[in-house]
């Protein structure tokens, strides 16, 4: 459904056909709203199903803003900015020594048992089991992805992450796939509704959280 059709559904259910009370720019940043809500939901919901067990799928849904970006970096450098919109490290490789192997990271996430974890000769990374982390970049702020071991020469990575979409526009379609559609129209529809304090809201509200479910299957 291009960002036209999606904005003529909800201006059918708010009868209204041209913009009038709620303006097209208003509507566009409502369906912008509420595919980075389904992103979120879905992302969140699959972080969650991660940690109890790593090898679950990527719900099919994120796949279309799945991003993938390589680059070398100078010796003694470990670390790199977190791309535009970065939301979630999928997977990494990591050539630490720039011998032409690019090996396949442990995705860890910096927490308390970090330290603990690089401290064990058994649990540290190695030039065959390296590891990649992403945590705060204290200089530029955001972000950063880490990679470990420490490079001894120009080393090369490559990355696969879940990058926030462009908001959706008059030119800009949604980037999620068609099954989300109904449910970011019924999202941005209780938005607009909110705004004439309509309680029609709660009801088109309900419908995305109801879509939500189906679409995660739960």
């Amino acid at each position: 459904m291009v960002s036209t059709v999606m904005l003529a559904a909800m201006r059918t259910i708010l009868d209204e056909s041209s913009a009038s009370f709620w303006t097209d720019a208003e509507a566009y940043a409502a369906l912008a709203d509420g595919q980075n809500e389904v992103i979120k939901e879905l992302l969140g919901v699959y972080k969650s199903r991660y940690k109890i067990d790593p090898n679950t799928e990527l719900p099919v849904e994120l796949t279309s803003i799945e991003e993938y970006g390589n680059a070398a970096i100078t010796a003694s450098v470990e670390m790199i900015a977190a791309p535009t919109g970065f939301l979630w490290l999928m997977a990494a490789k990591w050539d630490h020594d720039n011998a032409g192997a690019l090996v396949p990271c442990r995705i860890l996430t910096v927490d308390r048992g970090f330290l603990h974890h690089q401290g064990n000769t058994f649990l540290a990374a190695t030039a065959t089991d390296p590891i990649a982390y992403v945590a705060p970049e204290v200089v530029a702020g955001g972000h950063s992805i880490n990679f470990l071991p420490n490079s001894t020469g120009t080393a090369n990575y490559e990355i696969y992450y879940i990058a926030a979409p462009t908001d959706i526009a008059a030119g800009t379609n949604a980037a999620l796939p068609v099954t989300t559609h109904s449910a970011i129209v019924n999202y941005a529809t209780a938005r607009m509704l909110e705004k004439d304090q309509r309680q029609e809201a709660q009801v088109f509200y309900n419908k995305y959280l109801q879509e939500l479910k189906t679409i995660l299957g739960i």
